[in-house]
């Protein structure tokens, strides 16, 4: 399984990601990329991907704290 950390380069739409920090029994783990969220300000400021499950699920995480997987 590739892994390559999710801010190194930019995904493209449909790519696999997986959530560093989220356990193997969290449903939001792993997630299929849609779009990239940039936010200013004083809270959560930075890059942030949003994924989905592809069932109408969304969640976010920050670019950081991803990595590109492949699901063959």
């Amino acid at each position: 399984m590739e892994k390559i950390k999710g801010d190194s380069r930019k995904p493209v739409f449909g790519e696999w990601m997986r959530g560093i920090w989220a356990s193997e029994d969290n449903p939001h783990r792993d997630g299929m990329y849609v779009k990239t969220i940039r936010r200013k300000g004083l809270v959560n400021r930075g890059t942030w991907y949003q994924l989905t499950d592809g069932k109408g699920g969304f969640w976010e995480y920050e670019s950081k704290d991803t990595l590109f997987i492949s699901r063959a």
